[in-house]
C-alpha cells in the first residue's frame, strides 16, 4: 500500500520538494546526487519543520495510549509525559543498529496492545565473516554477483546484485539483501551462517583467485588449492 500511494516517481518528487536531488545508478538503485546522507537528514529535517513537525530528543516510549473507545490517543514517555495524538506511526528501526535507540524496547509497547511480534533480528545490513583472507581485499568489488545460504537453492533463497569487500565481511545490495535470512538461519541453528558466492560478472576466475590468495598473504592466513 505504501509503494501504491507512493511510488518511485512520486517519492523523488517529493525529495525534490524538500530540496534532495536524485539519479538513478547504472545497477537500477536510486540514490541523492549530492552522495551525502547527511545533506539528506538535515533537508529532511528542515522540510518537517516547515510543515509543522516538532521534534523530541533522548525520549523513550513507554506506551501508547488508546481512548475509550481503544483508539490510539498518544503516547506516554518514560518521563510519565504523555503525548496526544490522533495516530502514531511506528518507527522502530532495525536490530542491526541497536546503539541508535532501535533496541527492540518499542515492542513491548505493541505486544502490551495484542498485536503479533515476531522474533526481532538484523537486516538490511552488512554481513560480518569469520574467515580472514577476505579483510586483505577490502575495498574491491563485484558488480554482478550470486550469494545465498549453503543448502538453498540460489533461486530460492539468495540474492544477486553487486557485492563490497569490507574490512570486516561483505556489503553492497547483494550482502544487504540476504542478511534476514542469513539473520534468521543463524537464530534457527544458534550457529554461523555458511554462505556461497558465485561471481556473475566481468572478472576472470583466476583473477579472483589471485586477489583473495594475495589478500590472504596480507591476512597471514593460508588459503586452500581449491579456492
Amino acid at each position: 500500500p505504501a509503494f501504491r500511494a507512493l511510488p518511485l516517481a512520486g517519492l523523488r518528487a517529493r525529495l525534490a520538494e524538500a530540496g534532495i536531488a536524485t539519479e538513478i545508478l547504472p545497477g537500477g538503485g536510486v540514490y541523492p546526487a549530492s552522495g551525502s546522507a547527511r545533506e539528506v537528514r538535515d533537508k529532511l529535517e528542515a522540510f518537517a519543520r516547515r510543515h509543522g513537525a516538532r521534534f523530541f530528543f533522548q525520549c523513550r516510549v513507554k506506551s501508547i495510549l488508546l481512548d475509550n473507545s481503544a483508539s490510539v490517543s498518544g503516547v506516554e514517555l518514560a518521563d510519565g509525559e504523555r503525548l496526544a495524538a490522533r495516530a502514531v506511526i511506528l518507527a522502530g528501526g532495525g536490530a542491526a543498529r541497536p546503539a541508535t535507540g532501535s533496541d527492540g524496547s518499542l515492542l513491548s509497547a505493541v505486544r502490551r496492545l495484542g498485536v503479533p511480534v515476531v522474533p526481532f533480528l538484523p537486516a538490511l545490513s552488512p554481513l560480518p565473516l569469520r574467515e580472514r583472507f577476505f579483510f586483505g581485499i577490502a575495498g574491491s568489488s563485484l558488480a554482478d554477483a550470486r550469494l545465498w545460504v549453503e543448502g538453498l537453492c540460489p533461486a530460492d533463497g539468495g540474492t544477486r546484485g553487486a557485492l563490497l569487500f569490507t574490512k570486516t565481511g561483505l556489503s553492497g545490495p547483494a550482502a544487504l539483501n540476504l542478511s534476514g535470512a542469513v539473520s534468521r538461519r543463524g537464530a534457527e541453528t544458534l550457529r554461523p551462517v555458511p554462505l556461497r558466492l558465485r561471481a556473475e560478472a566481468e572478472a576472470d576466475g583466476n583473477i579472483w583467485r589471485h586477489r583473495l590468495r594475495e589478500g590472504a598473504r596480507r591476512e597471514g592466513v593460508r588459503v586452500g588449492e581449491r579456492l
